[in-house]
């Protein structure tokens, strides 16, 4: 139910309860996931969390490279890893991994700089380029 109130993964919840972060109880009146009950002010917290990054308009790297159509092998990541696109490191809230995100700010300053045939296309109105999900 955790889940569904609270739109937290079932994996991260259990991850937390594994590594001692999330307190949980047992309740006998029912059997599996849902016999598990955690504290709601936590889940609120995480909840919370996740909204503040996503209201700063931080984009992972990998998915503003896709965005503006460099895909696979690595190529835009080591362009930011290089220093060649400003981006800071953050730790991504539902895999608990480091990854780079970038900022609009810095999105802006990337298009100032570089055009990509993507972008060529859509600023002439051939494509259409849709925002991705941070």
């Amino acid at each position: 139910m955790a889940k569904v109130r609270r739109g937290i993964p079932v994996r991260d919840i259990i991850a937390a309860i594994r590594a001692g972060r999330l307190p949980v109880g047992r309740r006998t009146d029912a059997d599996g996931y849902r016999a598990l009950i955690v504290p709601k002010a936590v889940l609120n917290n995480w909840r919370d969390r996740r909204r503040e990054a996503q209201e700063e308009g931080l984009l992972s790297v990998a998915a503003f490279g896709r965005s503006i159509g460099i895909r696979g092998e690595g190529t835009f990541l080591a362009m930011a890893e290089a220093g060649y696109i400003p981006c800071r490191t953050q730790i991504n809230t539902r895999t608990r991994q480091a990854q780079l995100v970038i900022n609009p700010d810095d999105i802006a300053r990337f298009h100032r700089t570089y055009m990509t045939t993507h972008t060529i296309a859509a600023e002439h109105g051939l494509i259409e380029i849709r925002s991705p999900r941070a």
